[in-house]
This record gives structure tokens, C-alpha cells and sequence, in this order.
């Protein structure tokens, strides 16, 4: 991992029953909102799932979800620093950061910050 690459790895739970929107915040406090890549924990039957969750709002500290389910269900997530980061003597990059839904369905185009010699 390149050594500016700043990231937290952890989980949740959001409780089941009712709509309810949920803050979390961060083991550690980020210098700026990281993207943060949630997915559910499934552990039991892969035909018992909840139904999806939407982040609400992050902070440098801290962010927010929203979800209905009948039962507690449980995420993992990743936070990590944005920005272009370099390793393997520069010869490999990774890109990270966020992108707003703005209430657009399916896809949405994203531009990086820099180009790639091949389609990532």
C-alpha cells in the first residue's frame, strides 16, 4: 500500500423494524470526507437479505445511513483517503474518491483524475 494511502476498515449494525436513519463515526478522523464503500455482512442464508441502505451524509468523522429491514442486519465498510496514489515504484496507481448521485438512476459517468495507459 503506497504509504500516503490513509484507510479504515470496520463494520456496523443497523437495527431492523423500522426506518430509521443511523450515524456511525469514524475509529479515526480523516483530514477530509473519505469515500466510503459500504456492503452488507451475509451470514446465513444468501435468500436472506435486507433491503438496500443509502449514505446519507459523511463527514471527517462520521457518516450517516439510511435503510429498512425486519431484522438487524450488518455491514462492513471501508473509508478511505481520496486522491491518486502511486505504488510499486510509481508504476501502479489507484484512484479513490466520491462521486454524488444527484437522484440519477442506473449508471453515471465519473472522470478521473488522471488518465490511465489502459481502460481501467
Amino acid at each position: 500500500m503506497p504509504p500516503t494511502l490513509d484507510f479504515e476498515v470496520s463494520s456496523f449494525e443497523l437495527t431492523g423494524s423500522e426506518s430509521t436513519t443511523q450515524t456511525f463515526s469514524f475509529e479515526q478522523s480523516f483530514d477530509d470526507v473519505p469515500a466510503i464503500f459500504i456492503h452488507q455482512i451475509v451470514d446465513g442464508d444468501y435468500s436472506d437479505f435486507s433491503k438496500p441502505i443509502g449514505r446519507v451524509s459523511s463527514t471527517s468523522s462520521s457518516f450517516s445511513v439510511t435503510g429498512v429491514s425486519d431484522r438487524v442486519a450488518k455491514y462492513a465498510y471501508i473509508a478511505s483517503k481520496t486522491g491518486v496514489f502511486k505504488f510499486n515504484g510509481a508504476s501502479k496507481t489507484i484512484q479513490i474518491g466520491n462521486v454524488s448521485n444527484n437522484s440519477t438512476p442506473d449508471y453515471q459517468f465519473v472522470n478521473f483524475h488522471e488518465d490511465f495507459n489502459a481502460v481501467p
